[in-house]
């Protein structure tokens, strides 16, 4: 693996790298899964469907398509994305970091 010189690189260009890094050890598709079996994450999906059936019963149906969706309800679902799991997603990540730091120099 080469090395990465993190200093000369750009915040967005940090976050894409962990990002690469995460995706390629699987740990991304792993944090997912857990995630997603989360009960109020499974709340916020079905909050999430229901706005998106609320869009489809009030607005001209030929007029819809999935960007124009995203686009309506993206800002309210993030903000509504619950707290403890930003967290908990935030904490697996610098986990799995801190994980991968210690096994590189021990």
């Amino acid at each position: 693996m080469s090395q990465i010189e993190w200093e000369s690189l750009s915040e967005s260009e940090i976050k894409a790298e962990a990002e690469a890094i995460l995706e390629s050890s699987g740990q991304s598709k792993k944090i997912r899964a857990e995630i997603n079996e989360d009960p109020s994450i499974i709340e916020w999906k079905e909050n999430i469907r229901k706005m998106i059936e609320e869009i489809a019963a009030t607005q001209d149906i030929t007029k819809l398509n999935p960007d124009k969706i995203y686009d309506m309800i993206a800002d309210q679902a993030r903000q509504k994305i619950p707290q403890e799991i930003i967290e908990k997603v935030e904490q697996k990540i610098l986990t799995f970091i801190e994980k991968g730091i210690e096994d590189r120099f021990n």
